[in-house]
């Protein structure tokens, strides 16, 4: 279930700077940006779920899901970190594309 709604994020995000990888109870959420990280987990926890943080960048959320945790905590965990994600993406929606521009040097043409 984590795996199958971190996916969910990933097809959500249209610049595809978001991608998912794990195994089992330890997922994570590569957002290409130390900053879209940030603002996610800063959100998340506003929100009562805290989440770290990792990548040479800080660029990874992870999920560090304890054996122990009940289904209903788990979907309210999963649904917290949901909407932080996607209103992050609202708030800074080219703020990955940015940061690569920035470290090019140059504009990107469109």
């Amino acid at each position: 279930i984590v795996r199958e709604r971190l996916e969910r994020l990933v097809d959500l995000d249209e610049r595809g700077v978001l991608s998912a990888r794990g195994r089992g109870m330890m997922q994570a959420l590569d957002c290409e940006s130390g900053d879209l990280a940030a603002a996610i987990s800063t959100l998340a926890f506003k929100n009562g779920l805290i989440m770290e943080t990792s990548g040479s960048e800080d660029q990874v959320l992870k999920c560090l899901i304890p054996l122990t945790i009940n289904y209903d905590e788990l979907k309210r965990g999963l649904s917290i970190l949901e909407e932080s994600v996607i209103e992050a993406l609202l708030e800074i929606p080219d703020k990955a594309q940015k940061k690569d521009e920035e470290k090019l040097g140059m504009k990107v043409l469109a």
